[in-house]
């Protein structure tokens, strides 16, 4: 220890920044490990934040788009169980008909009952006039009767009806959802059945 690190015989503590012996501060390799080493701990999180997130968007898009469809299909649902695959007794008629239109988009027309009546003293079902359901170009389920058309919903490539051996009205529906991230649109297609009064 030099005279001027001494006062009347008692050491002075060491300055802030001066090394002692056997000791050395930071060098730049350990720095250069350190930064490197942070650098990737944050790349690391910030990217499985960024995932995590992407599939939070594309969940809360899928939702909001499948509870629209869902509303639109259990309108179409419950119109589907009011009706009939039987012939009418009395003009042998189909109580419903599937056709393809003029704009080559499927159409499935049903009648569904509207009420009750006695006719020769048996209680029978009152049907209501003819009730089409199709998508349009612009994606929407519209349902038309009496020459008022109501969209049902939108966001539909196309819509497949069938009455299947069992006398079940099978429809295939084909919804068009844009991916939040790629904005690529992706193709959700469901297919269920309904059973009819019959």
């Amino acid at each position: 220890m030099t005279p001027s690190m001494t006062k009347k015989g008692n050491a002075i503590p060491n300055p802030i920044g001066a090394t002692r012996e056997g000791e050395r501060g930071l060098g730049l390799v350990e720095m250069a490990v350190s930064v490197s080493l942070t650098v990737a701990i944050l790349g690391i999180t910030y990217t499985a934040a960024d995932v995590v997130h992407s599939v939070n968007r594309w969940d809360q898009a899928k939702l909001k788009q499948d509870v629209a469809f869902r509303d639109a299909l259990r309108s179409l649902r419950k119109e589907l169980k009011m009706a009939s695959v039987e012939r009418d007794p009395i003009t042998n008629q189909n109580r419903y008909r599937i056709f393809t239109n003029g704009k080559g988009q499927m159409v499935l027309s049903i009648q569904t009952v509207s009420g009750a009546q006695i006719a020769s003293g048996e209680l029978e079902p009152v049907w209501s006039s003819d009730i089409t359901f199709n998508v349009d170009a612009k994606g929407h389920l519209i349902r038309t009767q009496d020459g008022v058309a109501r969209i049902l919903g939108s966001g539909f490539r196309n819509m497949y009806f069938e009455v299947t051996d069992k006398g079940m009205f099978k429809v295939t529906a084909e919804l068009e959802i844009k991916h939040p991230k790629t904005n690529k649109m992706m193709l959700v297609t469901k297919v269920f059945e309904v059973k009819p009064l019959n």
